[in-house]
């Protein structure tokens, strides 16, 4: 990657000040045991943080909402502050994505599977949601590390009773965990990508109203024909 791309992300990622992903009643994770995660600063105006996760050595998935004119992905990060050797940085596609090089995989860095087949979780799934940032409901908490949280999908009936028709089937929704700040990141389930979280309700972690997902396998012909089109 080139050194100036590295600077403009350490600039970034100054100019954020206090993170605002939110895992909510979640824990920190072993490090470096999400290789597919990735944090992408987005800016326009400001700069803005937003999770992702690699999907091949060239493409990073995050929510639509996320995009902004310039950029920047960071790999093989735990610590999401500090200056970790594990960690490299990127500039991306604004319309699809794409990092500018293949990433070199390792053990810290992997890209996490995606589900081929269009599937519908049932209620009860137990998965993961990852992110860094606020873990109290108070916003008065903000680890640097990688935070991660366990939950169980929830029906989307019940989804809908809470959110009203916004939900339809190109979404899931699980039990009620992140915030807006966790948007893009990845709900993982039995090893695979099946969601991009999308939103919540605040305050953060508000008991009865479900975190709700993209749900990728809905949009699986559509992303495997842009990954076939575009390769390095």
């Amino acid at each position: 990657m080139r050194p100036e791309i590295c600077e403009a992300l350490a600039l970034a990622k100054a100019q954020l000040g206090s993170l605002k992903s939110e895992i909510i009643r979640g824990h920190s994770v072993k490090p470096h045991s999400r290789p597919y995660m990735a944090f992408v600063i987005s800016k326009t105006n400001t700069s803005t943080s937003c999770g992702g996760f690699l999907v091949r050595e060239d493409f990073v998935m995050t929510a639509a909402h996320c995009q902004g004119k310039e950029m920047f992905v960071v790999l093989g990060a735990h610590n999401i502050r500090a200056d970790e050797h594990s960690q490299i940085c990127f500039s991306i596609s604004f319309s699809i994505n794409q990092l500018e090089q293949n990433v070199t995989l390792n053990e810290n860095i992997k890209p996490i599977p995606l589900p081929k087949i269009i599937t519908d979780l049932p209620e009860g799934t137990n998965c993961l949601a990852s992110g860094w940032g606020i873990i109290s409901e108070e916003g008065t908490q903000i680890p640097d590390t990688l935070q991660e949280a366990n939950i169980q999908v929830v029906e989307r009936s019940c989804c809908r009773k809470q959110w009203g028709k916004i939900i339809n089937k190109k979404m899931l929704c699980t039990e009620e965990v992140g915030c807006v700040g966790d948007s893009g990141g990845p709900l993982v389930c039995d090893g695979m990508a099946y969601g991009i979280t999308s939103f919540g309700i605040e305050p953060c972690g508000f008991y009865g109203f479900p975190s709700v997902y993209t749900r990728i396998s809905e949009y699986l012909s559509w992303v495997n024909t842009v990954m076939q089109k575009e390769r390095h």
